[in-house]
C-alpha cells in the first residue's frame, strides 16, 4: 500500500506556503518523519533517524488534503465524518469534470468541460480509510488525485455509468440538502 500525504506547511504563514510531501510506502515510514527546521536549510521532510535535531523535533502525523463537493462539506449532513480535520479554503476544480445531482448526494466524474466547487480539508491519514468506506471506495466512488485551480487533492469520483435521469449541475455547486 502507498500512502500519499499530499502537503505539509513550510511555515505558519498560510496555505500559499504549502509544498508537496513525498509518497511513502508504509505507515511506519510515514509516521517516522520530522519537519526539517531552518537549521537544515530549505524546509523539507527527512527520515526521523537522519534528523540531527531529532531530540528537539516532534514527529509529524501524516495528513492528506482532500477536496469535498457534496455531503461532506461544512453545513451538510455528513460533515461530522471530518472530525479532527482542518478546513483550509474553498476551491474549484479545473475545467475537466461534470457534476451530477443524484438527489441525496452529488456525483463528480472526470469527463466534461465544467468546474466543480468544493472545500479543501487537511485530514489525519486514519480518517482516509473511514471516508473511503463512507464513499464506497473503490466500488461506487473511486478516490483519486485531482487537479484544482491552484492545488492537487484527493477526491472521490463516481465510478459507474451515470443514469440518464441524473441532471447535470451546470453551475458546479451541489445545492443540498443542508443540515438544519
Amino acid at each position: 500500500n502507498v500512502i500519499r500525504c499530499s502537503q505539509i506547511p513550510r511555515t505558519t504563514a498560510g496555505w500559499n506556503d504549502w509544498v508537496d510531501r513525498p509518497v511513502w510506502t508504509s505507515p511506519v515510514q510515514a509516521t517516522s518523519l520530522c519537519i526539517r527546521g531552518q537549521a537544515h536549510g530549505p524546509q523539507s521532510l527527512v527520515p526521523f533517524r537522519q534528523c540531527p535535531l531529532k531530540s528537539s523535533m516532534a514527529l509529524t502525523q501524516p495528513t492528506v488534503i482532500i477536496f469535498v463537493y457534496g455531503t461532506l462539506k461544512r453545513g451538510f449532513p455528513a460533515h461530522t465524518q471530518l472530525r479532527g480535520s482542518t478546513f483550509l479554503e474553498t476551491a474549484r476544480t479545473t475545467s475537466q469534470f461534470t457534476l451530477y445531482n443524484c438527489g441525496a448526494w452529488p456525483a463528480m466524474v472526470a469527463e466534461g468541460h465544467g468546474s466543480v466547487n468544493g472545500e479543501l480539508f487537511e485530514i489525519p491519514i486514519e480518517t482516509l480509510e473511514l471516508l473511503d468506506e463512507y464513499e464506497g471506495h473503490p466500488h461506487l466512488f473511486r478516490r483519486t488525485t485531482i487537479t484544482l485551480a491552484e492545488h492537487h487533492a484527493e477526491a472521490w469520483l463516481f465510478d459507474r455509468d451515470i443514469p440518464s435521469e441524473w441532471p447535470v449541475i451546470t453551475e458546479g455547486s451541489w445545492p443540498g440538502p443542508r443540515t438544519p
